[in-house]
């Protein structure tokens, strides 16, 4: 009797009971819906928040996956604290589901954070190719004033030969004037 009355304390009866009715699959509703909650929601605190009726949160969810055994209790059932699925192939098109939208939620994250790789790369390679053009410019403007500057030397050079050459002329006819009288 004492066995007994520990066992119906701890719900041991009422498991064995549920087992023999054969639904191996139990949860309570926030675990259910702590790992189903993609499914129906953005976030997880958005689904499990507690001004929300998790009941009406594990139809959603049970809508999904099995639309025609709403009203077939012999597929799953919903207890007052727990979800009960009695085929396999309900848990398994649950984890299909599942599956399906975690993957589809990795492709998104996975490309999200490739664009930003390879915008970083991008920047980097930008960033790059600036330098190099800044240096190019400086280079064909260095030597652009060496020509030039050379230029300016030698036409200098071509005036001071030329101002040379005419006061040597002048000096020359002027010691060929003085020598001539």
């Amino acid at each position: 009797e004492l066995v007994r009355e520990q066992l119906a304390y701890n719900g041991v009866e009422e498991t064995i009971r549920v087992r023999k009715s054969g639904y191996p699959y139990q949860r309570t509703i926030k675990g259910f819906l702590g790992k189903y909650w993609m499914l129906i929601g953005p976030t997880r605190e958005s689904v499990l928040h507690e001004g929300s009726d998790l009941k009406a949160r594990v139809l959603d969810v049970m809508r999904l996956v099995a639309p025609n055994s709403l009203a077939d209790k012999q597929v799953w059932q919903l207890g007052k604290t727990r979800v009960f699925i009695k085929q396999d192939r309900t848990n398994l098109d649950l984890e299909r589901i599942r599956h399906r939208v975690v993957s589809n939620r990795a492709v998104v994250i996975q490309k999200h954070a490739r664009r930003m790789i390879y915008r970083r790369r991008f920047k980097e390679m930008r960033a790059a190719a600036v330098i190099i053009q800044k240096n190019a410019r400086r280079m064909v403007e260095i030597r652009r004033y060496e020509r030039t500057r050379k230029l300016i030397i030698f036409i200098q050079a071509c005036v001071r030969r030329w101002h040379h050459r005419v006061r040597f002329v002048t000096l020359r006819r002027g010691m060929t004037r003085l020598a001539a009288c």
